[in-house]
């Protein structure tokens, strides 16, 4: 929990700010998250010096007691990757993308620009392929323990790059500028 513990904070402070007018909604209707097997097809199939994970992931469909027929769905899919080699065995590498149907709590974080710096960690507005971004450290006395980049795609699909404290923050940029978003933006244009 401490891990991810300013992103949590941040998360919050922005469940608390953000609200929803009549307006807005009509913008932000729940629609239909692509399947988790075409978001599949983004994650990398290797890293170069990594094992690679099994896929993993899922699509899931809840009903809107208000609009039956537009029921709240939520897909994601993720691949984990460790090092193969001894010196590095533990280092690791987890890729995931998910798609909210517009979901507010996880949209806040990127329709505010806030950022936080503190001795446990920051959180850090970037761009990685002209796609808002949210860079997240999270620190042990000083010691980066893992880092992470959340990228918003069209307004409603994350990609998250996650990396261990073996990871460095630029490895984790490199690998998120692999993915093609342009691509994933089209899935739900």
């Amino acid at each position: 929990m401490k891990k991810f513990l300013p992103l949590l904070l941040c998360l919050l402070l922005c469940l608390v700010a953000v609200t929803v007018t009549a307006e807005d909604e009509e913008q932000v209707k729940a629609v239909k998250a692509v399947d988790w097997n075409e978001l599949a097809k983004f994650l990398p199939e290797a890293i170069e010096g990594m094992r690679t994970g099994k896929l993993e992931g899922g699509s899931l469909s809840i009903p809107d007691p208000d609009n039956p027929q537009q029921p709240f769905s939520y897909s994601s899919v993720e691949r984990r990757f460790k090092a193969e080699t001894k010196a590095d065995e533990s280092k690791s590498i987890t890729v995931r993308i998910w798609d909210s149907g517009f979901n507010q709590l996880l949209m806040a974080p990127f329709m505010m620009a806030f950022e936080f710096d503190g001795p446990d960690g920051s959180v850090k507005t970037i761009e990685i392929k002209k796609q808002k971004a949210k860079l997240i450290t999270n620190k042990d006395e000083g010691v980066l323990e893992s880092c992470q980049v959340i990228v918003l795609v069209a307004e409603r699909i994350l990609v998250s790059v996650e990396g261990d404290e073996l990871t460095t923050v630029e490895e984790i940029i490199l690998l998120a500028e692999k993915i093609d978003y342009d691509k994933l933006a089209a899935l739900v244009k």
